[in-house]
Protein backbone atom coordinates (compact mmCIF):
# COMPACT_ATOMS: atom_id res chain seq x y z
CA UNK A 1 0.00 0.00 0.00
CA UNK A 2 1.07 3.85 -0.57
CA UNK A 3 1.35 6.00 2.09
CA UNK A 4 0.64 9.30 1.68
CA UNK A 5 4.42 11.69 1.90
CA UNK A 6 2.96 13.23 5.05
CA UNK A 7 2.19 9.79 6.40
CA UNK A 8 5.31 8.65 5.08
CA UNK A 9 7.65 11.17 7.03
CA UNK A 10 6.02 10.78 10.53
CA UNK A 11 6.31 7.25 10.13
CA UNK A 12 10.06 7.06 9.27
CA UNK A 13 10.84 9.51 12.40
CA UNK A 14 9.05 6.76 14.33
CA UNK A 15 11.32 3.99 13.09
CA UNK A 16 14.32 6.09 13.45
CA UNK A 17 13.59 7.22 16.43
CA UNK A 18 11.66 3.78 18.09
CA UNK A 19 12.39 0.70 16.57
CA UNK A 20 15.54 -1.25 16.33
CA UNK A 21 16.92 -2.01 12.92
CA UNK A 22 16.53 -5.30 12.97
CA UNK A 23 14.38 -6.75 9.79
CA UNK A 24 12.80 -8.80 12.64
CA UNK A 25 11.55 -5.59 14.66
CA UNK A 26 7.92 -4.67 15.12
CA UNK A 27 6.44 -1.19 14.08
CA UNK A 28 4.25 -1.08 17.49
CA UNK A 29 5.44 -3.47 20.27
CA UNK A 30 5.97 -3.79 24.09
CA UNK A 31 8.59 -2.15 25.63
CA UNK A 32 10.32 -5.51 25.67
CA UNK A 33 10.00 -5.43 21.87
CA UNK A 34 7.17 -8.05 21.65
CA UNK A 35 3.78 -8.02 20.25
CA UNK A 36 1.06 -6.15 21.70
CA UNK A 37 -1.64 -8.54 22.87
CA UNK A 38 -5.29 -7.49 22.12
CA UNK A 39 -5.95 -7.33 25.44
CA UNK A 40 -3.75 -5.14 26.64
CA UNK A 41 -2.98 -3.04 22.35
CA UNK A 42 -4.97 -0.12 23.66
CA UNK A 43 -3.53 0.66 26.93
CA UNK A 44 0.16 1.90 24.56
CA UNK A 45 -2.05 3.29 21.93
CA UNK A 46 -4.08 5.31 24.65
CA UNK A 47 -0.48 6.72 26.13
CA UNK A 48 0.83 7.51 22.83
CA UNK A 49 -2.53 9.17 22.11
CA UNK A 50 -2.45 11.51 25.11
CA UNK A 51 1.18 12.42 25.01
CA UNK A 52 0.29 14.29 21.67
CA UNK A 53 -3.22 15.88 22.48
CA UNK A 54 -5.25 12.96 20.29
CA UNK A 55 -8.85 13.06 22.04
CA UNK A 56 -10.58 9.78 23.26
CA UNK A 57 -9.79 7.71 20.26
CA UNK A 58 -9.54 3.58 19.86
CA UNK A 59 -7.35 2.54 16.96
CA UNK A 60 -9.99 1.27 14.84
CA UNK A 61 -11.48 4.25 15.33
CA UNK A 62 -8.62 5.75 12.89
CA UNK A 63 -9.09 2.59 10.52
CA UNK A 64 -12.64 4.05 9.70
CA UNK A 65 -11.08 7.61 9.32
CA UNK A 66 -8.80 6.74 7.04
CA UNK A 67 -11.51 5.05 5.10
CA UNK A 68 -13.29 7.46 5.52
CA UNK A 69 -10.66 9.89 3.83
CA UNK A 70 -9.84 7.42 0.99
CA UNK A 71 -13.23 7.38 -0.45
CA UNK A 72 -13.64 11.22 0.12
CA UNK A 73 -10.89 11.53 -2.53
CA UNK A 74 -12.92 9.51 -5.33
CA UNK A 75 -11.16 6.07 -4.65
CA UNK A 76 -13.49 3.09 -6.16
CA UNK A 77 -15.32 0.90 -3.73
CA UNK A 78 -12.91 -1.61 -5.08
CA UNK A 79 -10.08 0.41 -4.68
CA UNK A 80 -11.09 0.91 -1.16
CA UNK A 81 -11.23 -2.92 -0.87
CA UNK A 82 -7.94 -3.55 -1.93
CA UNK A 83 -6.48 -0.73 0.40
CA UNK A 84 -8.33 -2.24 3.50
CA UNK A 85 -7.90 -5.65 2.62
CA UNK A 86 -11.58 -6.62 2.11
CA UNK A 87 -12.87 -9.17 0.47
CA UNK A 88 -16.54 -8.10 -0.31
CA UNK A 89 -17.77 -4.39 -0.85
CA UNK A 90 -20.03 -4.78 2.46
CA UNK A 91 -16.89 -5.06 4.30
CA UNK A 92 -15.51 -1.99 2.60
CA UNK A 93 -18.73 0.24 3.34
CA UNK A 94 -18.36 -0.68 7.06
CA UNK A 95 -15.64 1.13 7.59
CA UNK A 96 -16.80 4.37 5.55
CA UNK A 97 -18.98 7.40 6.59
CA UNK A 98 -20.81 10.01 5.17
CA UNK A 99 -19.26 13.49 5.85
CA UNK A 100 -22.14 16.07 5.89
CA UNK A 101 -19.38 18.58 4.05
CA UNK A 102 -19.33 16.55 1.44
CA UNK A 103 -22.39 17.16 -0.49
CA UNK A 104 -21.42 20.47 -1.94
CA UNK A 105 -18.11 19.11 -2.42
CA UNK A 106 -20.13 16.42 -5.09
CA UNK A 107 -22.49 18.74 -6.74
CA UNK A 108 -19.25 21.03 -7.49
CA UNK A 109 -17.48 18.15 -9.00
CA UNK A 110 -20.26 17.10 -11.10
CA UNK A 111 -20.31 20.55 -12.06
CA UNK A 112 -16.65 20.49 -13.35
CA UNK A 113 -17.24 16.54 -14.96
CA UNK A 114 -20.50 18.67 -17.39
CA UNK A 115 -18.43 21.66 -18.08
CA UNK A 116 -19.39 25.61 -17.10
CA UNK A 117 -22.90 25.86 -16.17
CA UNK A 118 -24.37 28.56 -17.99
CA UNK A 119 -27.40 31.16 -17.30
CA UNK A 120 -30.19 30.92 -19.30
CA UNK A 121 -30.15 33.91 -21.95
CA UNK A 122 -32.72 37.23 -20.59
CA UNK A 123 -35.54 37.51 -22.15
CA UNK A 124 -34.88 40.54 -24.10
CA UNK A 125 -31.78 38.54 -25.63
CA UNK A 126 -33.88 35.84 -27.10
CA UNK A 127 -34.31 36.22 -30.97
CA UNK A 128 -38.10 37.06 -31.08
Amino acid sequence: MTLPAAIAAVLEEHLEKHVPSSPDALLFSTSSGGYLARSNGNSPFRRAADAIGLPPVRPNELRHTGATLAAATGATTKELMRRLGHSSPAAALLYQHAADDRDADIARARDAMLGAVTKPPDDNERPG
